[in-house]
């Protein structure tokens, strides 16, 4: 399989950069980043952060029910998906991507 493996003076493991595909549900591509101590994933979101409808608890039935769009503020590229559940993307940028091989390579 193919990767680029990062190794840095000064660390005790390397760090693989793995592509995992493309054509997810709203990306156009993934690639894992890898160690032996966890893996993160990167995805390319070309539109951007997701947009995402929520429904107003509490609402009564016989009302139309309210939907508020929310847009996460991210830039159209790769990104960082911090967490899952709760939707956080960070933008990759150079200081994410040396901090990551930082922590990843310990």
């Amino acid at each position: 399989m193919v990767a680029l493996e990062i190794e840095v003076p000064g660390l005790k493991r390397p760090v693989l950069l793995r592509p995992a595909g493309c054509y997810f549900a709203g990306a156009e591509g993934r690639v894992d980043v890898e160690s032996a101590v966890d893996h993160e994933a990167f995805v390319y979101l070309p539109q951007g952060g997701p947009a995402m409808s929520v429904h107003v608890a509490g609402e009564k039935p016989s009302e139309k029910p309210k939907i508020h769009q929310l847009r996460n503020e991210i830039a159209p590229g790769w990104v960082w998906i911090q967490n899952r559940l709760m939707g956080l993307f960070l933008t990759v940028n150079n200081d994410l991507m040396r901090r990551m091989v930082e922590v990843l390579g310990r």
